[in-house]
């Protein structure tokens, strides 16, 4: 369901966590899952299977609605053939063609946060819930009944309200990561999942969709995880992912250790130490991973505070992986041609005189951390399916 009306994420920096660093370990002793898996019978909501019947349901209201928000791009009857000219041809639901999922679920969860890398953009702040449900129903009413039944394994866990945090061997990503013995996935109620290297906590990519299938819970755990999500962005790889620079100016690695993991909000988070080669504690990061929205359409955003033991200038790797050349930039902001697609970065938080400085197959951010109150940024990131000029609006918007 497209629309040109996405919605701006808030750009307000948010407070500082209530009780800081010191009382942050004290929270986490909530549980890293809140997850079940599936019955037989059951659906993505994770109790038994309570969808409204397929069909016009709602109508005459969910009827407006489409009208209103999806007719232009999906056509009357469904059939991705709207009146707005778009680059690829919009999802045609009377072919069952749901992307991330054909449950009244997974469809809200799309209207609401939009898919990255595409042209359909979120509508969390234009329809209620409510709305959005109907709106859902009213979509399922033109797929073929044979893509109304889900069914699930007994190994499924799903996202619900909560985030969810999974711990295991991650499969290799073709193309691009290896497999990863000790991996997290971390599962947000969007329907975003962020897999990472738990060794050095490195973003390997970010999917949509379905959570995982705890394949582990086979064959006495030796198993791998198996997420179930599309991968929508890969990142980087090269490198160090945190740097500190020294005062002569030369880089120095910095490993990131986990201290704890925390699903006590909306979005997963992140509690982690960055470290020296003599293992001395540099700074303290709280990460939060979750969604992003903006002229260029939905994203993932990653919002860390960072606090120093004392003053020292940090740099992050915040490349996609396949960055081929860096088409336009901005301060606090690029354009990057990717060897498939493209992607449009934000960073929020930065001073004047911090920059974001790209090059081919590198991308890094670098700014200066104190002690005594953390420092807050943001790196939003937009996947795109094509450079137009549409794209470089949103970079001139965005820049602002």
């Amino acid at each position: 369901m497209s629309s040109p009306c996405a919605l701006r994420a808030s750009r307000a920096e948010p407070r500082w966590p209530r009780l800081g660093f010191a009382l942050l370990a004290l929270a986490c002793a909530a549980p890293a899952s809140v997850a079940r898996p599936l019955a037989p019978g059951e659906d993505a909501r994770g109790s038994a299977s309570t969808q409204a019947p397929a069909g016009r349901s709602g109508e005459p209201r969910a009827k407006q609605l489409y009208d209103l928000h999806c007719v232009q791009c999906h056509g009357d009857t469904g059939d991705g053939r709207g009146t707005t000219k778009l680059d690829r041809p919009a999802r045609s639901f009377r072919d069952g063609g749901f992307s991330f999922g054909n449950t009244r679920d997974a469809l809200v969860k799309t209207i609401a946060h939009g898919i990255p890398g595409s042209q359909m953009p979120a509508f969390e702040g234009a329809l209620e819930q409510e709305e959005r449900a109907l709106l859902a129903d009213y979509v399922l009413g033109f797929a073929p009944e044979s893509a109304r039944a889900p069914t699930a394994k007994g190994t499924e866990l799903v996202v619900l309200d909560r985030p969810v945090v999974v711990r295991g061997k991650l499969p290799a990503i073709e193309g691009h990561a290896a497999q990863r013995v000790r991996g997290l996935l971390l599962g947000d109620p969007s329907g975003l999942s962020f897999e990472l290297d738990a060794s050095d906590l490195r973003l390997l990519a970010v999917r949509r969709g379905a959570f995982v299938d705890r394949g582990d819970w086979e064959n006495r755990g030796g198993d791998a995880l198996r997420p179930l999500g599309r991968v929508v962005s890969s990142r980087g790889l090269a490198g160090s992912a945190w740097v500190r620079r020294e005062r002569e100016g030369m880089p120095a690695a910095l490993r990131a250790r986990l201290v704890a993991t925390r699903i006590d909000g909306a979005h997963p988070k992140l509690e982690y130490e960055l470290r020296d080669a003599r293992g001395a504690t540099v700074a303290h990061v709280v990460e939060v991973l979750g969604t992003a929205n903006s002229k260029a359409g939905a994203g993932f955003a990653r919002r860390m505070w960072i606090e120093a033991r004392e003053p020292v200038e940090l740099s992050l790797d915040i490349a996609p992986h396949g960055l081929a050349a860096l088409v336009e930039a901005r301060v606090h902001a690029a354009l990057w041609r990717l060897d498939a697609g493209a992607e449009l970065c934000v960073v929020r938080g930065l001073d004047s005189s911090e920059r974001l400085q790209s090059g081919v197959g590198e991308a890094r951010i670098s700014f200066v951390a104190r002690p005594g109150r953390p420092r807050w940024l943001a790196v939003e990131s937009y996947p795109l399916a094509v450079l137009d000029a549409a794209a470089h609006a949103a970079l001139q918007e965005e820049s602002r």
